[in-house]
């Protein structure tokens, strides 16, 4: 696939990683409103260069009018990120840690190495991982892509405060940004 080999040679590279965080929980519309998975896939799409596909699944809750519709096609059908069931993308719903290690593990091409991972991940709240995901989160904060929170937990829902993929830094705002 394009994404694949594009993905290193894009000008952002890898410092793409440091610039995507997950804001703290604020009114919509506020500067430090939540990342959604829609604008996850806009941003992903955006960062890594990719042309706009028609090679995704369909998802019921995506309408053709939507701002991110594209990107949601082009991102899934990249493999870069997946529905939240068969027919359902939910692209307001807040991405989590977990979406964004998904896509990075897939966007460098380590998935079969991630899917060949059968080991519980040396997180303390490896209880709260998908078994079909242990692999992602092996892998995410060995390579530093999505670190394990100070705690020694990955927090795979990543909601509020924490941040995707730098330690979160007193007094930071603003939105995400690519």
């Amino acid at each position: 696939m394009r994404w694949k080999s594009s993905w290193l040679g894009c000008g952002l590279g890898l410092s793409l990683l440091t610039m995507i965080s997950l804001p703290v929980m604020a009114a919509p519309g506020s500067p430090n409103q939540q990342l959604t998975r829609a604008e996850l896939a806009s941003d992903l799409m955006s960062a890594l260069k990719l042309t706009p596909a028609s090679n995704g699944p369909w998802f019921r809750d995506v309408s053709a009018q939507n701002p991110a519709a594209a990107a949601i096609e082009t991102v899934s059908g990249d493999g870069l990120m997946q529905g939240v069931s068969t027919f359902r993308f939910d692209p307001g719903q807040p991405a989590t840690r977990l979406d964004l290690a998904r896509a990075l593990v897939a966007g460098l091409g380590l998935q079969d190495t991630a899917n060949s991972m059968t080991q519980p991940p040396p997180v303390s709240d490896v209880s709260n991982i998908p078994r079909a995901d242990y692999g992602i989160v092996d892998i995410a904060p060995q390579l530093n892509l999505v670190p394990a929170e100070t705690n020694g937990a990955f927090d795979p829902g990543g909601g509020g405060d924490q941040c995707f993929v730098e330690p979160c830094r007193p007094g930071r705002t603003g939105r995400h940004s690519v």
